[in-house]
């Protein structure tokens, strides 16, 4: 009975702590003390559409702004449930953020991430997650914070999702220099039909304004064991990129899947390589 009721214990304690780690508080505070432990200051940026969460840091302002747009986030508990709230458990743009040794970085959440917001719908982490509005809603953030650190010239980044963004971005603005994805959903629609799931009819697609980016360099990082966004979805955007006379180069990591720890070596190394 000794020995059941310690199995009990030991097994209460588990779902405990799954519990607490898979919780909406717990995924802020350890943004939060991951921004805060490597000099991020938190702000939250107010757009016509949304509140969207911001860590950044200014040591230069003449120097270019590199800016991380954070992935989908936990937007679906599996194939078939939405998540109540899209906060990352693992925030890898975040990370990503961390390992750049810019002096300039800025890092935003996507709508609806680690906020309560009025306008916070699920709609915008699922079917209209690169809506126009969403995607007006990030280039309206980034561009006040460039104009109150009067910043000129900036590099646009993005994990999963978010390099979707970072590219739709890209395609509106006239003062990118540099767009780089790690796992980056570049094409939407096709990425929809692998995993034969609902089209998302709601939103714009990187692979449609391939000819508005063309003449920004670009690197694509992509995982050989990635099955949320397996690699050919990369290669072909930055194939079709180079076919009309942009210059995207691409990189497929071996071990790496959609969550990989190592992402952080790679895209170090993949800043070093691609310096504007």
């Amino acid at each position: 009975m000794k020995l059941n009721r310690e199995i009990l214990a030991v097994v209460f304690l588990f779902f405990a702590n799954s519990c607490a780690f898979n919780s909406v508080d717990y995924r802020i505070k350890y943004a939060d003390e991951l921004a805060a432990q490597n000099s991020l200051k938190k702000e939250i940026i107010k757009t016509q559409n949304f509140y969207l969460l911001t860590y950044s840091k200014i040591s230069n302002s003449k120097a270019t702004l590199n800016v991380y747009i954070e992935g989908d986030g936990f937007a679906w508990k599996n194939r078939y449930t939405i998540s109540e709230n899209p906060t990352p458990k693992n925030p890898v743009a975040l990370k990503l953020a961390i390992v750049d040794p810019n002096s300039n970085i800025l890092y935003i959440a996507r709508p609806c991430q680690y906020l309560i917001d009025p306008m916070c719908q699920e709609k915008f982490w699922t079917g209209s997650r690169f809506s126009k509005t969403v995607i007006d809603s990030t280039n309206e953030a980034i561009s006040q914070f460039a104009k109150k650190h009067k910043i000129k010239k900036m590099n646009l980044f993005g994990y999963s999702g978010g390099g979707a963004v970072a590219v739709l971005v890209g395609s509106i603005r006239h003062d990118v220099s540099l767009i780089g994805t790690v796992a980056g959903n570049l094409n939407h629609k096709e990425l929809m039909k692998l995993h034969e799931v609902t089209p998302l009819d709601d939103c714009l697609d990187a692979i449609d304004v391939i000819e508005k980016v063309k003449n920004i360099p670009q690197f694509h990082l992509a995982g050989a064991k990635d099955r949320s966004v397996p690699p050919e979805i990369v290669i072909s955007f930055a194939k079709r990129v180079n076919e009309i006379g942009g210059n995207a180069r691409f990189k497929i990591i071996d071990k790496a899947d959609h969550q990989y720890e190592g992402w952080g070596k790679n895209w170090k190394e993949a800043l070093e390589k691609n310096k504007d």
